[in-house]
């Protein structure tokens, strides 16, 4: 397999291959909207926009259909996550490559162009780049190789990828994974086809704060159990694996309760 990691791509595009942008959302009408202006504002021609509504209980429908006319909204009839979201997207796309975004994240202007010249003058099956924070930290990722993601996700979130439809429909999202879905898809992804990571930020991720992240601690931790269960490190890449376990062991002594001490006991079965 190809791999790819390019710091900056500076070629203008000859091609302009159509490309669909999917966003899924469940009650972020505020932030969607400002999802979809950045989208709208890219310097590469998007073919369509489809939003997929994770069975909103606010107004969401009536800001797309009011403010956004010309995108295609998608709302599921029960809430089924994030991971269902995208794929049905997928499934939507006409278009021969596929972006996601988060409708909490944004993309920068030249997001979509920069990432369609490498994945032309690469011949890449999917493209993944740096991200930002809204207070201007940057996360600028160096991929050594595939093998890397073993380790580690070093590609970041699904808002930085870019891919062609086919390959997405013949690898979707895992809706059973409860977190760290991108990273499961990545893994997938580097058996099957070449990709290229650009190491310039090109969207700003939305953390949430503290709270968001506190959150989804017991749920990212449950993602990575079975992770680890489906894709086993080989040898000489099994550190993170070792640290998880070591972090899972420390976390169910500390547990407040009896279900999170659960949540961390199923964990250490897996890993152990």
């Amino acid at each position: 397999m190809i791999f790819f990691c390019e710091r900056e791509q500076n070629n203008m595009v000859i091609a302009t291959p159509s490309v669909t942008v999917v966003i899924p959302t469940y009650n972020r009408r505020e932030k969607l909207s400002r999802a979809l202006r950045s989208v709208l504002a890219q310097t590469y021609p998007i073919t369509e926009i489809v939003v997929v509504d994770d069975h909103s209980s606010d107004d969401t429908e009536a800001v797309v259909r009011e403010g956004f006319p010309d995108v295609t909204y998608v709302r599921l009839p029960r809430q089924s996550g994030a991971p269902t979201a995208r794929n049905v997207g997928v499934d939507r796309a006409t278009s021969e490559y596929v972006a996601f975004l988060d409708s909490d994240d944004c993309f920068h202007p030249v997001k979509i162009e920069k990432q369609v010249t490498a994945l032309l003058s690469t011949k890449a099956g999917f493209s993944t780049c740096a991200y930002q924070t809204p207070s201007g930290r940057r996360y600028k990722t160096e991929v050594a190789s595939p093998q890397m993601l073993l380790w580690k996700n070093a590609l970041g979130g699904t808002s930085g990828l870019v891919a062609r439809t086919e390959l997405l429909r013949a690898n979707p999202f895992d809706a059973e994974m409860p977190a760290v879905q991108e990273w499961e898809l990545y893994l997938r992804l580097v058996k099957r086809a070449s990709f290229v990571h650009l190491t310039s930020p090109l969207y700003t991720y939305d953390d949430g704060g503290s709270d968001r992240i506190t959150a989804q601690k017991v749920r990212r931790l449950e993602g990575h159990m079975r992770l680890f269960a489906r894709h086993p490190s080989p040898p000489g890449f099994g550190g993170l694996r070792s640290r998880t376990l070591r972090a899972l062991t420390v976390r169910y002594l500390q547990a407040p309760n009896r279900v999170t001490q659960r949540v961390y006991g199923v964990g250490l079965k897996v890993l152990g």
